[in-house]
């Protein structure tokens, strides 16, 4: 791929694999141009990708077997393995004035004082008057033939 640049970096990177894990080496220099950085952060992206394909294929590989054998421990704990922890997502709210709270005390504390004035808020007098004059009004009236 041609970027329209002159390369000034007369090193080399080699991405290889040993003992059981990706080894990226070489010598980069400097980097001329953008074009020249994009090449080298393709080169390096493309060889994760294809290992951890590889790593991934291996522990498929290796859960069948051990499904096989019947050892379903192994096969769980393998797929954990594979699947690995994830971690929950921090989500921010805001406070009454606009401020973003990200801690996660504060948006609990946030969270609890916004519950407890939904809840405690003082029912006005037109309100429960117009929820009992709709359960009343929920009955149709009667025609003057049934009457």
């Amino acid at each position: 791929m041609s970027t329209g640049c002159k390369s000034s970096h007369s090193g080399f990177l080699d991405v290889s694999r040993s003992n059981g894990g990706l080894r990226i080496s070489g010598w980069i220099g400097q980097l001329s141009c953008r074009g020249d950085y994009n090449d080298l952060k393709r080169k390096i992206q493309n060889a994760l990708r294809k290992e951890k394909q590889q790593w991934l294929e291996e522990k498929c590989k290796e859960a069948e077997e051990m499904n096989r054998r019947h050892n379903i421990s192994a096969v769980y704990k393998t797929i954990k393995e594979m699947t690995g922890k994830r971690a929950m997502r921090q989500m921010g709210i805001k406070d009454k004035d606009g401020k973003l709270l990200t801690d996660s005390e504060q948006v609990l504390n946030r969270w609890k004082t916004h519950t407890a004035n939904m809840y405690n808020k003082p029912e006005d007098q037109s309100d429960r008057r117009r929820l009992l004059h709709r359960r009343t009004e929920d009955k149709p009236t009667p025609l003057v033939k049934e009457v």
